[in-house]
């Protein structure tokens, strides 16, 4: 055989050994683990593999929940009002609000006595005129076990989205046998709510855009570890002077996502970063990235 043939045959044998021991993985408990363990450990040796340019998070930080500790989260309709009038000033693509509420401020207020008052009938007024603008996903889930209910948001948040359903992102994430999140379909079901919160997110920035009925998941693309998503707290939003600092202003053509970042919310996953190696401790991510 020719030099030239050896490095030929010995790639053609190497493939053929991947591509045999990738099919017999899932019928070899061991192989399975080593797979797993060498998909994660890809991913903490790469590092920042991108940085990226078109999505931000809008963290629900501990400097949020300082700032505004006197008011349970539930609570914060003024507040998220008021961050979306900002991001709408600097001109975000999309809005998505990682959060499920189960009743709106108001109705509770109302169960108190205090709905009828002026401050009671306007406490959610600039956030309600930010869902009926459009331009936003709410956060929903479908149940985990048969018989369950679908958590979605308060019917009359529900009411004021323009495309109703069809502006609720699902926030369930398939984790593998080991617990870890590594894949993500982009439709979980057939009927609305269907899309993902991030399949729905796309689909609100760029309306040409269409998922249809995919429901085969996939490799979620990391950016890179924790973190490397650019972040801007809620609080710097809420400022008069918001739509002027330098940080709130590149949030310009991005597709933002407002979602609970402080470790005091434990909105925490296990993904490949969590995975611990000799030279890199565990690292848990949010929710939200």
């Amino acid at each position: 055989m020719s030099a030239t043939g050896r490095p030929l045959r010995h790639l053609a044998g190497g493939t053929l050994g991947a591509a045999l021991l990738t099919i017999l993985a899932p019928f070899i408990p061991w192989l399975a683990t080593l797979d797993l363990f060498c998909y994660d450990a890809w991913h903490r040796l790469a590092g920042q593999r991108t940085m990226p340019t078109r999505t931000a998070i809008i963290a629900i930080d501990d400097a949020s929940l300082t700032r505004f500790q006197d008011t349970p989260l539930a609570f914060w309709q003024p507040q998220l009002g008021a961050a979306i009038a900002t991001l709408r000033t600097v001109g975000v693509r999309a809005i998505g609000i990682d959060l499920i509420h189960a009743t709106s401020a108001e109705t509770w207020l109302t169960a108190l006595g205090a709905g009828d008052t002026p401050a009671g009938r306007g406490y959610e007024a600039p956030y309600r005129e930010a869902l009926a603008a459009g331009g936003i996903v709410l956060a929903a889930a479908r149940p985990e076990r048969p018989g369950e209910a679908d958590l979605l948001p308060p019917a009359d948040h529900l009411l004021l989205l323009p495309g109703g359903g069809d502006d609720l992102g699902l926030v369930n994430l398939e984790a593998d046998a080991d617990g870890f999140i590594r894949r993500l379909a982009p439709a979980l079901a057939a009927e609305a709510p269907s899309l993902t919160l991030a399949a729905r997110l796309v689909v609100a920035a760029e309306p040409g855009h269409r998922f249809d009925d995919d429901r085969r998941a996939v490799p979620i693309p990391f950016a890179g570890p924790p973190e490397t998503v650019p972040r801007v707290s809620l609080t710097r939003l809420t400022e008069a002077d918001a739509a002027a600092d330098p940080a709130v202003r590149l949030l310009r053509d991005r597709v933002v996502i407002i979602a609970a970042e402080s470790a005091r919310l434990q909105d925490l996953q296990l993904t490949p970063y969590a995975r611990a190696l000799p030279t890199a401790p565990p690292r848990l991510m949010s929710g939200g990235e």
